[in-house]
């Protein structure tokens, strides 16, 4: 149960939803976004936020979106993760988020609220992080086009009252195989140790992670180290204070971490 009174939205375009939102935020009812809801509903529920109002975006077509455009997929952030797998269409992102929570979560998750969301780990980013994915954002006077790379960094950065409505995807940039792999302490189910995902990409591995920091990631000089086959270098290179908490030692992440990679890098050299 939320403990608090929040009253419910669901426009039906980009404009309605934005409008609303500033309404409400004008009239001190502290807004949310939302899709699936689920974070926001445990969150609420432990008392870690509070709004007075919900803003439900499934009602917004262009968030439900899945399409193919001159070599491009074009995926709604309305998506669920279950969706993203089953009607994507591209492998990477597929089984990035086939690895996040169980069937039923995933069900309700959606593409927007994992990387929006504020449980750290936001690892359908991963893939995206890969190559050179666009952000169609919601806001005044419309919807505009973004890097992600400008907007995502470490978590999804997008002034009040804007929102995630679209990614935009070049297949053609990953021209090889790629690899995804999720490590937890106990059951697959868990937080993550880590999860890496990588393409082939040109003739040389990218690799994204998740659950190594307090945020997801992509970095030059992993990459550079990893391609010319120095793993132990490339983990010197870890771009912040690696995890040490309940589910693993820092440790034990960097010691999981090179077999990881090794794994990796014989797919995407194959």
């Amino acid at each position: 149960m939320i403990p608090f009174d929040l009253s419910y939205h669901r426009p039906d375009s980009v404009e309605e939803a934005v409008a609303t939102y500033r309404r409400l935020e004008r009239d001190g009812r502290r807004p949310l976004y939302y899709g699936g809801g689920t974070e926001i509903i445990t969150m609420a529920r432990l008392g870690q936020v509070r709004t007075g109002a919900g803003v439900d975006l499934k009602g917004v077509p262009e968030c439900g979106i899945v399409e193919r455009r001159n070599g491009s997929l074009l995926l709604g952030a309305g998506l669920t993760l279950a969706e993203v797998c089953e009607r994507g269409g591209w492998a990477p992102l597929a089984d990035a988020a086939g690895r996040v929570a169980d069937h039923t979560s995933r069900c309700k998750i959606t593409l927007g609220g994992n990387l929006a969301g504020q449980i750290p780990y936001r690892e359908a980013v991963l893939p995206l992080l890969l190559v050179d994915t666009v952000a169609v954002v919601a806001g005044e006077p419309g919807l505009r086009r973004e890097r992600l790379a400008d907007v995502f960094r470490a978590t999804l950065r997008l002034p009040p009252g804007d929102f995630l409505a679209q990614l935009e995807v070049p297949l053609h940039e990953a021209d090889g195989p790629h690899f995804a792999v999720k490590r937890t302490r106990l059951d697959w189910v868990d937080y993550p140790l880590m999860t890496v995902v990588g393409v082939r990409a040109g003739g040389r591995a990218r690799i994204a992670f998740s659950g190594l920091c307090g945020y997801p990631f992509r970095d030059a000089a992993m990459e550079r180290d990893l391609n010319a086959g120095r793993i132990q270098d490339a983990i010197g290179h870890i771009p912040g204070p690696v995890a040490d908490d309940l589910h693993g030692s820092a440790d034990y992440r960097r010691h999981v971490l090179a077999g990881v990679l090794q794994d990796a890098l014989e797919v995407l050299r194959a």
